[in-house]
């Protein structure tokens, strides 16, 4: 039987005091995009950080399990996780670190041991930018950089996190494409989003939050 790359059963989550979501469970296999949906403050949010494993930092708690592959969240290392998981934020340039886009790539590959081959960057139609620096590029371009990157280490789960806000109707248009291509290659697709009809063709699964509860 196939098993599913991400699984997630949380009774509760939330921040003390705070806001919390209660009872949501998914499961996603190789090939599935997943929406979560909702409004805003509906807990969209705190359930990525959940499944990112970063509720923790920002002094949150969850209670339940989460699964990366068969292996707990809790017990997967920073790196093994960085490398199974992309995470794209909202603000995507957050996640840069390097100058310009030929270093932020083959920094990002070499911590992660691998060689810097240019081919998934080409393919995301930025072959052209290695030279530039990434503060020049536009969001969907830095998206896509932040994806290339994910590909070529190898990443088997990709979290998008309410990825049309700054860009273009070109820059959608192109991340669809990119999306249907990694579900087509048994990748699995969780993407965040207020407006669930822009994925309706490609996705799965949906759950709908309303005030912490799906």
């Amino acid at each position: 039987t196939m098993q599913p790359v991400i699984y997630a059963e949380i009774r509760e989550a939330g921040y003390p005091n705070g806001f919390t979501i209660r009872n949501a469970e998914l499961e996603l296999y190789p090939g599935e995009l997943l929406v979560i949906a909702g409004e805003s403050g509906s807990g969209k949010t705190t359930l990525v950080r959940v499944l990112t494993g970063t509720i923790k930092l920002v002094g949150g708690y969850y209670r339940g399990k989460v699964l990366i592959g068969n292996t707990s969240i809790n017990d997967i290392s920073p790196d093994e996780f960085h490398s199974k998981v992309a995470y794209i934020p909202q603000e995507p340039w957050f996640a840069l670190i390097g100058y310009s886009v030929e270093t932020e790539y083959c920094h990002s590959l070499a911590v992660a041991g691998h060689t810097c081959e240019f081919f998934d960057l080409m393919k995301l139609g930025l072959g052209r930018k290695l030279k530039n620096p990434t503060y020049g590029l536009s969001a969907g371009e830095t998206q896509r950089l932040i994806w290339a990157e994910s590909l070529a280490r190898d990443s088997s789960i990709f979290i998008l996190d309410e990825p049309l806000v700054y860009i273009d109707r070109y820059a959608r248009e192109m991340l669809q494409s990119v999306v249907k291509t990694t579900l087509k290659d048994g990748r699995a697709v969780v993407v965040v989003d207020h407006n669930p009809l822009f994925w309706k063709d490609l996705a799965s699964k949906i759950i709908y939050l309303q005030n912490g509860q799906p």
